[in-house]
C-alpha cells in the first residue's frame, strides 16, 4: 500500500524539497518555482523562522541554488502560461524560451505540438531546441528568416513589426486617396 505524500510544513522541509527537486530533473524547476514565489510572496510570515534573512540570502544559503529571484519568477511565468499537462513535458529553459518568443495567439497550437512532440520521444522532456523548431514553424518562420534579421526573434518583437506594417499600409492608404 502506497503511503500519501504530504506537503513540507515548516520552511526548512520546504528547502529541502525544493533543493532535492533541482536536482532531480530538468522539467522540476517549472514547478518548484512557483512554490518558490509563493514563498517569496509570503516571505513576511516565513522572516522570523528564517532567522531574519532577506528571501534573496535564504534563497542562497537553503536551497544552495545560484539563482536569483527572478530565475524563479520566469519560471514561475512559465508555468502559469503554459499549464502544468506542459510544464511536466518540457525542459524549464525550452518553456522559458517559448514565453519569450512566441505570440500568445499561436500557444495553443504550441501546447498541442509540444504534447505530441513529448509521446513521439516516448515520454522524455521536449528539450530547447525542439520547441525552437515547433515555436518557430507555427510562426511561419525558418532559420533563414531568423538569421537574415541577424537579432532575437521575440513575439513582442514580432508584434510590433506587425504593428509598423499595418500603420504604414494605413499611411499608404491616405497618401493615394485624392485631396477634395
Amino acid at each position: 500500500m502506497r503511503s500519501a505524500s504530504r506537503e513540507p510544513e515548516s520552511l526548512a522541509e520546504k528547502a529541502a524539497a525544493i533543493r532535492k527537486g533541482l536536482q532531480d530533473s530538468a522539467i522540476s524547476p517549472l514547478r518548484l518555482s512557483v512554490q518558490v514565489m509563493d514563498i517569496v510572496s509570503n516571505w513576511p510570515k516565513y522572516r522570523a523562522e528564517a532567522n531574519n534573512k532577506s528571501y534573496a540570502d535564504w534563497l542562497r544559503t537553503e536551497i544552495h541554488a545560484d539563482y536569483g529571484v527572478s530565475w524563479y519568477a520566469v519560471r514561475a511565468r512559465a508555468y502559469h502560461r503554459l499549464g502544468k499537462s506542459v510544464a511536466v513535458c518540457i525542459h524549464h529553459n525550452a518553456a522559458v524560451w517559448a514565453i519569450n518568443n512566441v505570440p500568445e495567439s499561436y500557444w495553443n497550437e504550441l501546447i498541442l505540438k509540444t504534447r505530441r512532440r513529448f509521446k513521439e520521444n516516448n515520454g522524455m522532456y521536449v528539450t530547447a531546441s525542439q520547441i525552437r523548431k515547433i515555436g518557430r514553424h507555427i510562426q511561419g518562420l525558418t532559420e533563414t528568416d531568423v538569421r537574415r534579421k541577424d537579432v532575437r526573434v521575440c513575439a513582442r518583437c514580432i508584434q510590433l513589426e506587425q504593428r509598423i506594417e499595418r500603420l504604414e499600409r494605413q499611411l499608404r492608404d491616405v497618401d493615394e486617396e485624392p485631396v477634395q
